[in-house]
C-alpha cells in the first residue's frame, strides 16, 4: 500500500497514527485494509448511533487501537456524549498502543488485558451497545492458537474461525437489546448461518466484510 494510499485512509478515518514505529510492528498488527473496513462499517451505522447512542463501546483485540479510537472520533464528530470505551486485547504490548493512540487522539479508553471477554464478561451482561472484534483469520494449525504476542493477531486456527467461534457464544450475553456487533468475517455465508443459529437473530453480513448484528 503507497504512502499516499494510507496518508488518505488515515485521513479519512480521523485517528492520528503517526506515534506507530517500526518498533511498535514487531510486537502488534499495525492498521490494515481489514482494520479499514471495519471503520467503514461504523461510518456506515452514523444513524443508528445517531437514532440510539451508545453508552459501551468494547473492541476486542483492539492492537494499535485505531479503530476504538475512530469509533470515539466519529461518535464525538455526531456530538454523541462520550460513552464508556474499553478495549481488551491479550497483548501487553497492544494494550499500551492502544492507550498511547487514546490519548494521543483526545480520547480516554479504558484497556484491559483479557482474553477475549473473560476478564469481565458478567459484569457487562447486556450492558454492550457496540462490540467490534478484528479476529485472527489466517488458518493456522489449532496449536498456533493461543499466543500473547503479535501472533495472536491472526493465527486463527483451523479454517481460520477457531477464536471467532470461541467469541460467539458469549455476544448475546453481552449485548445490550439493542447492541451491534461489527467483525471482520470469514467464510462469510457459513459465518451467517452461525451467527443466526448460535443467537437465534438477524444478521447482516455486509460486502465489506463487517458484519452489523442485532439480537
Amino acid at each position: 500500500i503507497n504512502a499516499e494510499y494510507m496518508g488518505a485512509i488515515f485521513s479519512y478515518m480521523r485517528c492520528n497514527l503517526d506515534h506507530i514505529s517500526y518498533r511498535d510492528a514487531e510486537h502488534v498488527y499495525e492498521p490494515a485494509e481489514d482494520s479499514f473496513l471495519l471503520i467503514d462499517s461504523l461510518e456506515a451505522c452514523r444513524e443508528s448511533f445517531l437514532l440510539r447512542p451508545p453508552r459501551v463501546c468494547v473492541e476486542v483485540g483492539s492492537g494499535s487501537g485505531c479503530i476504538i479510537t475512530s469509533l470515539a472520533l466519529l461518535l464525538r464528530s455526531l456530538r454523541i456524549p462520550d460513552p464508556l470505551y474499553i478495549a481488551v486485547d491479550v497483548n501487553k504490548h497492544a494494550n499500551e498502543l492502544t492507550q498511547h493512540t487514546a490519548c494521543l487522539n483526545g480520547v480516554h479508553v479504558e484497556v484491559v488485558r483479557s482474553d477475549l471477554l473473560s476478564a469481565f464478561q458478567t459484569r457487562l451482561n447486556g450492558a454492550v451497545d457496540v462490540l467490534i472484534f478484528n479476529p485472527p483469520y489466517v488458518p493456522t494449525s489449532n496449536d498456533e492458537v493461543g499466543s500473547t504476542g503479535i501472533a495472536a493477531a491472526w493465527a486463527g486456527g483451523k479454517h481460520g474461525r477457531v477464536v471467532l467461534d470461541r467469541l460467539l457464544p458469549s455476544i448475546p450475553g453481552v449485548l445490550s437489546p439493542s447492541g451491534l456487533f461489527f467483525s471482520r468475517l470469514c467464510e462469510r455465508e457459513s459465518t451467517r448461518r452461525n451467527y443466526q443459529h448460535t443467537w437465534q437473530c438477524r444478521a447482516e453480513v455486509s460486502d465489506c466484510f463487517g458484519a452489523a448484528c442485532t439480537q
